[in-house]
């Protein structure tokens, strides 16, 4: 008799706590809301250069003069985390919520996001790379900018 009242107890209470989670002013699963782009691009650029200082003071960004990226397993694990969580963030934003410049933005970051993601997980890279291959992204070559070296020198 007593063990029934006691699991008549515990279902009750148990049915009030679904009730009380069910009908309490936040779902469960409630989605947070989305900063609008302009404020997403700018946050994702700003974090993209504080982990890419070569990178940055290319850009002319020269706070980051003297600096290097964390290359080591823990360093690289975690900008691949942040890569993955940037781009389900960016892929959210619709294109119907979204100007064509705009638009023009997300799929630009997307694929900065999708080369970074490869070089750290099919390439291994900056493992599986010799430093002598490395370049700066960003940097350019104009056609002829070097004919002024031999043929066999050219890039």
């Amino acid at each position: 008799m007593i063990r029934s009242m006691r699991s008549q107890v515990v279902r009750t209470l148990s049915l009030c706590l679904v009730v009380l989670v069910l009908f309490s002013g936040q779902p469960l699963a409630a989605k947070t809301r989305l900063p609008a782009w302009n404020a997403f691009a700018t946050q994702f650029i700003e974090s993209y250069l504080s982990t890419h200082p070569p990178f940055a003071a290319n850009a002319g960004r020269h706070e980051f003069d003297g600096k290097l990226p964390d290359w080591s397993h823990a360093g690289l694990s975690k900008q691949k985390q942040w890569l993955e969580f940037e781009r389900l963030l960016a892929i959210q934003y619709r294109d119907s919520a979204l100007k064509e410049s705009e638009r023009f933005e997300r799929q630009y970051l997307l694929a900065v996001i999708d080369a970074d993601l490869f070089w750290l997980q099919s390439a291994q890279a900056p493992y599986s790379i010799s430093i002598s291959k490395l370049t700066c992204r960003g940097s350019f070559s104009r056609p002829g900018a070097n004919e002024f070296a031999p043929t066999i020198f050219r890039y």
